[in-house]
């Protein structure tokens, strides 16, 4: 068993501080706060890049150009491959519908480097 006293320093931090030879990767997500980051700048544990928070269920892809291609079905036409272009013709997509339960939100992985 290893215990851990950390008092003024994150739980990741601490452990890389304790441990120096330990990277501890991480992707964090709270959509209601609109927070999505991700310190794997390789992809190699969190690959996913793209997130769509939707009504009926969450969607996850490592390209921009899979992201569009699955936006671009729900709306009914070809979407650009820009984080921008897709909150657009999903904003305009829900307007359209006036639906209560409708609901679409998209969003970046931030790479941070810590």
């Amino acid at each position: 068993m290893i215990l851990i006293w950390c008092e003024q320093e994150g739980f990741r931090e601490c452990i890389e501080k304790k441990f120096p030879s330990i990277k501890v990767y991480y992707q964090e997500q709270k959509p209601g706060c609109d927070v999505f980051y991700t310190n794997d700048t390789n992809g190699d544990y969190f690959p996913d890049r793209y997130f769509l928070d939707s009504y009926n269920d969450w969607y996850y892809w490592q390209t921009i150009e899979d992201a569009a291609k699955h936006i671009s079905g729900i709306v009914g036409h070809e979407v650009e491959l820009t984080v921008e272009a897709i909150d657009d013709a999903l904003e305009d997509y829900q307007q359209e519908h006036e639906d209560d339960d409708l609901f679409y939100s998209f969003h970046e992985f931030k790479v941070v480097d810590d």
